[in-house]
């Protein structure tokens, strides 16, 4: 039987204020205590080595007006303090500290241990909006025929300062593919019918796992759009999507290779794709420039303009890359 301490979510840190580090604690005991029969969140956290933000995005999982939340932590052995502040939370958590291989292969381990409904995975230096499970569990009973949704996204500082919103709109696939489309992952949730059917993330990939998932995602089930703030992406220059972007375009373009063995790819999509491969060579070539390689920002280039000449000549490109922000998550 569940008991009032093993519901209850530690103090904060001191001087900490706000969501997520005040929340109703009782409301939140109350809730859990009551036995509900709403779905259950499973939400899987990869970690290695945040101890600055990862009680953060723990509080901002377990602090939801919600029941039935699965924490799954899956920490690849670090050497911070986060082991402590898992111990700390230790009556809240399902967690393991491991050698692991990696980001993608953590996700794997913990959907392996998720018994959830709806499905999640979430960065542990990100953080959800406060009462998004219920606006998503709403929103998957308002609408049965959806499978996934995302939403839009805070960018924050290492602070927790917001430095910009963005909102996305609904998904547009060729956009995507184009790499021009921006489907912020922390905002993603999934029925558990698409894990069961997609199964597990390709752990061959390092960065570019979740557009791989998602594009997997996109030609089976329906994904809708939530037009509201579900979640913030810290953005910072030693977060592995900011410090490697110059690496994504081999991965995009493997991606993009197996996403097109596929014989479910709809021929008006097939019949433009090297649109596709071209626009990730171009963002490939911009990444390197901002980085200042420029052998490599040649490269690309090059193979931009040998993929489809006409792509790169497009000003719409050029408009898209100059919003574009070199810290910014994919």
């Amino acid at each position: 039987m569940t008991t009032f301490e093993d519901c209850r979510i530690p103090e904060p840190l001191p001087m900490r204020k706000g969501w997520p580090w005040q929340c109703d604690s009782e409301e939140i005991i109350q809730a859990d205590l009551g036995q509900s029969n709403e779905v259950t969140f499973s939400i899987i956290v990869p970690s290695y080595c945040q101890g600055p933000y990862i009680e953060e995005t723990i509080r901002s999982i377990l602090c939801q007006d919600w029941s039935s939340i699965e924490c799954i932590v899956m920490d690849g052995a670090s050497t911070d303090k986060t082991v402590d502040i898992l111990k700390k939370y230790d009556s809240r958590l399902i967690w393991r500290s491991e050698p692991d291989n990696g980001q993608t292969n953590a996700i794997n381990k913990g959907l392996r241990l998720c018994t959830g409904d709806i499905i999640a995975y979430l960065n542990s230096d990100d953080t959800y909006e406060p009462g998004v499970f219920r606006l998503v569990a709403d929103y998957f009973a308002a609408h049965p025929e959806a499978d996934m949704v995302f939403g839009n996204v805070n960018h924050i500082d290492p602070e927790s300062n917001i430095i910009e919103t963005l909102a996305p709109g609904p998904l547009d696939l060729e956009e995507y593919l184009c790499a021009n489309f921006y489907l912020p992952q922390p905002t993603v949730f999934f029925r558990r019918r698409v894990f069961e059917e997609i199964g597990f993330f390709d752990d061959t990939l390092n960065l570019g796992m979740d557009l791989d998932y998602w594009l997997r995602v996109v030609l089976k089930f329906r994904i809708d759009y939530i037009p509201h703030i579900l979640a913030n992406a810290r953005i910072y220059p030693e977060a592995k999507s900011s410090a490697m972007r110059h690496l994504y375009v081999e991965e995009r373009r493997k991606i993009l290779d197996k996403f097109f063995t596929s014989p479910d790819v709809p021929e008006d999509v097939r019949a433009k794709k090297d649109t596709f491969y071209s626009n990730i060579y171009l963002h490939g070539s911009y990444d390197n420039l901002c980085i200042g390689h420029y052998r490599d920002c040649l490269h690309y280039l090059n193979k931009s303009l040998r993929t489809d000449p006409r792509n790169v000549a497009r000003p719409k490109n050029y408009v898209l890359l100059a919003k574009k922000k070199l810290f910014r998550k994919t």
